[in-house]
Parts: structure tokens; sequence; C-alpha cells
């Protein structure tokens, strides 16, 4: 989603614009715990470089609904040292901007540098911790359950919007 191009380097070297070349292990360890925790999802490079993985969530089962999602992650991963950190996700389907939208408040969500809304799934307590994006996707249906919840009345907006779940 993001439009910067990073310069040019050959793989393995030090100072490459993409975390995957300067650390192959750290992204066979992203593999393992996908393919562990979410073997549905596909990894796929975008034209930019950047890595992501995509596929479905469905937390509610047959009382939910099923979520398109995208695994982004940036060029400096492992990167948690801001609020959101260096993995974001994004819903494709449904698209969290209408929803934001249509809903006019919605909590933990944040937008990056060209307005497209994802879900806020590291907290300010857990800066500087180390993550993944199987962490990060779990964080993400931890979210979506709440939401579907809130949605139909079963969760209360305070629980929702507060951090008491």
């Amino acid at each position: 989603m993001s439009e910067n191009k990073p310069a040019k380097t050959t793989p393995g070297d030090n100072h490459s614009a993409f975390w995957y070349e300067r650390d192959p292990n750290l992204l066979e360890g992203e593999k393992i715990a996908m393919a562990n925790f979410f073997p549905s999802f596909k990894l796929e490079k975008l034209e930019n470089g950047q890595l992501c993985w995509i596929g479905t969530l469905n937390p509610n089962g047959i009382a939910g609904g099923i979520w398109t999602v995208m695994a982004l992650y940036e060029n400096n991963h492992p990167n948690n040292s801001i609020y959101g950190g260096s993995i974001k996700i994004y819903p494709i389907r449904p698209n969290l901007n209408e929803l934001r939208i249509a809903l006019e408040k919605l909590p933990h969500v944040l937008h990056d540098n060209i307005n497209y809304w994802y879900i806020a799934t590291t907290c300010s307590y857990e800066v500087n911790i180390i993550t993944s994006a199987a962490s990060h996707l779990l964080q993400a249906s931890k979210w979506i359950f709440l939401f579907e919840g809130w949605l139909d009345g079963s969760i209360s907006e305070e629980k929702f919007f507060g951090h008491k779940f």
C-alpha cells in the first residue's frame, strides 16, 4: 500500500532496503509461524518489494462474517518501537475505510501515511516487543470478534472501545 520504492541492493547485503534480505532467517521463522497458525494464508510480494500475507479470518464462525485481510510488513520489520508496529493488518473485505465512514467511530484503528485504515494490533505497552505476522493476525482476529459482537449488541461499547477484553 505504500508507494515508497527502496534503493536496489543485492540479496544478503546488510544495507538492503528489505528486511527479508537483511535477515533471511527471520523470514523463515515468519513462514514457519504462519504455516503453524494460519496455513491458508499466502505470502506475496508487492510491486514495491514489500511482503505481505493474504488470507481470510472468521473468528465468529457461522455467526460472523468472513474477512479477507492483508498482513503487510513495513521495510523496517522487526520494529515495534512505535504504536502499531512494523506489521499492519489491512481488512480488504469488508473494507475498513468504508466501515469507518459508515460507523463514524471505530476504536483501535490507525491510518497509514496515505490514509488507509488498519487494525491496531500492538498497544503502547507492547512497544519494543518483537512480533510476527502470526501474532498480529491473532490480535486482528480478536478485534474482529469484538467488532462483530459490538455490531450485534452482544458486546458493550464500553468493552469494545476500552481495553477491557
